[in-house]
């Protein structure tokens, strides 16, 4: 995200409302099937509501489990790369740094 955010700041022609969030929208299932997948767990629910209320609080469960469809449109266009444009790719970021 640091790196999105340095090139909106370098960017003179982005302004407004820029979201960040990866290209490829990844659903609740999709980022559990990820965490097991990555970290060799076998997944047979994906994570259950009650527990992102219980371990995020309210904005975990917008962010993980809300519908809205946001995509980068304005960040892809002015020529910015995700380094882990899937769900995939950033999650096995985020536990192994690779």
């Amino acid at each position: 995200m640091s790196r999105a955010i340095l090139h909106i700041l370098q960017t003179s022609e982005l302004n407004g409302v820029i979201n960040i969030n990866a290209p490829i929208p990844a659903t609740n299932k999709d980022f559990t099937l990820a965490m097991g997948t990555i970290m060799n767990r076998p997944v047979v629910i994906p994570f259950p509501k009650f527990a992102v209320q219980l371990l995020f609080g309210e904005m975990g469960e917008e962010i993980l489990l809300g519908g809205t469809k946001a995509t980068p449109k304005k960040l892809v266009d002015s020529g910015f790369q995700f380094l882990d444009p899937t769900v995939n790719d950033a999650v096995r970021f985020a536990i192994t740094g690779e």
